[in-house]
């Protein structure tokens, strides 16, 4: 006995098909507005937490507690890239934009990453002009002695919270948004360990300088060798999001 076979394009096919298209779209639609509202969550609580990071290595004198800021800020900035990618992943494809906009949050990581090395930089030259001057003159006035005690406490503040993931589900389907949703899973480990790290070496120089308030040099050396951990753990996920958006082979 033989039976016939529905065409995929058949009317009974498509009714059939057409339910699950629906229900897999109204699935996309609810996982895409949970992602929006933790993203807004998240985005207000990185603000405060930032401007009290700011505060804090300004009263402190800290530079490694600014530069926990700026990184904090990046963070910030990424949140709002991703809403906005979010809001633009709702309009479908067009004329001018024939696959939509599915490249609108690897585009956005790009820009982080060159914000956070603009800042890195920034925070680099303070630090080294920072490393002269204690060095040329120990006991100058003209450099601001880092208080120890506020730069430890604003750092255990800083290890208590969380920096957020990057890794947000836009929906839809395609080898490029796969690609750019691994690239976003990837970046928000190494973002959380880098964030971690940094916090915690944070703490450790200002646990020192509360202990011996002469260890000055602790503040800008910290500073240093975290923004080479920042450019460790960007500068091949920029490789990775550059190979993306120029279409590379897997």
């Amino acid at each position: 006995m033989q039976f016939a076979q529905v065409p995929v394009n058949s009317p009974c096919a498509e009714s059939h098909l057409q339910p699950v298209q629906v229900a897999t779209s109204a699935q996309k639609d609810r996982t895409r507005d949970e992602a929006q509202r933790k993203l807004e969550w998240a985005c207000l609580f990185c603000v405060l937490f930032m401007f009290v990071e700011f505060l804090g290595g300004y009263l402190a004198g800290s530079l490694a507690i600014m530069s926990d800021a700026a990184h904090l800020l990046s963070d910030v900035l990424s949140f709002f890239l991703s809403l906005f990618a979010l809001y633009l992943s709702k309009f479908p494809a067009s004329k001018t934009m024939s696959h939509g906009y599915k490249r609108a949050e690897v585009l956005g990581a790009l820009t982080s990453i060159v914000v956070i090395w603009m800042l890195t930089l920034g925070l680099v030259w303070a630090a080294i002009q920072r490393i002269i001057a204690l060095v040329q003159a120990p006991d100058s006035t003209s450099v601001p002695p880092v208080n120890g005690k506020a730069m430890f406490i604003v750092a255990c503040m800083g290890l208590g919270h969380s920096h957020g993931g990057h890794g947000h589900s836009h929906g839809g389907d395609g080898d490029g948004e796969c690609a750019a949703e691994n690239l976003n899973v990837r970046a928000a480990y190494l973002h959380a360990l880098g964030d971690f790290l940094q916090s915690l070496g944070v703490c450790v120089a200002g646990a020192l300088i509360w202990y011996e308030p002469s260890w000055q040099l602790c503040d800008p050396i910290v500073t240093l060798l975290f923004s080479v951990v920042v450019g460790a753990t960007t500068i091949g996920i920029c490789k990775t999001t550059l190979h993306v958006l120029m279409e590379g082979t897997p």
